[in-house]
Order: C-alpha cells, then sequence, then structure tokens
C-alpha cells in the first residue's frame, strides 16, 4: 500500500513538473540531488549550441516566409546524443520546419552529462520555441 501511495505521488510530481514546463523529463528514483542541480546549466548549454547552428544556417539558407515559430521538443541521452527532435506545433511552412530539425541535428552531439547529473538523470527534454524574424 505504501508503495503504491509513493508511485502515485512520484506521477504527481511528474505531472506537476511537466505542467510547470521543467526541462528535465526522466529521472531514477530513488537517488538524491546534488546541492548544485547541474541541469540546468546543461540545458543552457544545449541551447547555446543550437542558437550557434541556427545562426549559421540562416547565413546560408534565409528562410522566405519570415516571421515565423515553431515548437520542438528534443531529448538528449547521458552521453549527449540526441535521441529525438519532433515539431509539436509547425511553423505552417514545411520548409521552416524542416530546416529548424536540419539544425538541431547538426548541432548535436551536445556533450555528456556531469557525472553528478548521470546519477540522477537519464535523458533531457526540451520544449523550445524557435522564432524565425
Amino acid at each position: 500500500m505504501v508503495r503504491a501511495a509513493h508511485a502515485l505521488l512520484g506521477l504527481a510530481l511528474l505531472a506537476v513538473l511537466a505542467a510547470a514546463a521543467w526541462p528535465i523529463a526522466v529521472e531514477l528514483w530513488g537517488e538524491h540531488a546534488a546541492a548544485a542541480d547541474p541541469r540546468p546549466a546543461y540545458v543552457k548549454g544545449v541551447q547555446e549550441k543550437i542558437s550557434k547552428a541556427t545562426d549559421t544556417a540562416l547565413a546560408a539558407a534565409r528562410p522566405r516566409e519570415l516571421p515565423a515559430s515553431l515548437k520542438l521538443r528534443i531529448e538528449v541521452d547521458a552521453e549527449g546524443n540526441l535521441t529525438s527532435a519532433k515539431v509539436m506545433e509547425s511553423s505552417g511552412d514545411a520548409d521552416i520546419d524542416e530546416l529548424t530539425l536540419r539544425i538541431v541535428r547538426t548541432a548535436a552531439p551536445f556533450g555528456p552529462f556531469p557525472p553528478e547529473m548521470r546519477r540522477t538523470t537519464k535523458v533531457v527534454e526540451l520544449n523550445s520555441e524557435f522564432y524565425f524574424h
């Protein structure tokens, strides 16, 4: 009975974190987080690498339908590999959507998780909105 209550509490916590758009998706249960959480710094590094790849791609091929925005869900494993990149809300222009996916794939890999992050995190999920102006 206690295990069932813990499982429900864990699911409720995940639902709350997901609703708050927390970028870290999958965590190992039963481990304690380090006092200084390395995950936000890792996510920032991923975002910066994607931003640099975006600048390079846009210098080479300017999308024709500007301004545009779209939302992607990006997943990175503990080794820094891109495991998933999926358009969640399209820009309405398939070329821009595909360009954005190519940018993210080009930016990968992102580098392995730091050791302290590996103890608690299996996958980082980023729900990102891209704006092209």
